[in-house]
């Protein structure tokens, strides 16, 4: 499993937004990389 690591300052701009809750959620779904639901992988691209 992956780990999210914030910076300083993007915890403190996703603060300001008023939805920042739902935005954590859907951002932790991303620790299951490479199992995650509605991401599409990328095409011809060297991090493939």
């Amino acid at each position: 499993m992956n780990e999210i690591i914030y910076q300083p300052r993007a915890l403190k701009q996703l603060r300001k937004i008023p939805a920042h809750r739902q935005i954590r959620e859907k951002i932790a779904l991303l620790k299951n990389m490479p199992d995650c639901v509605n991401v599409k992988a990328l095409q011809n691209h060297i991090y493939i």
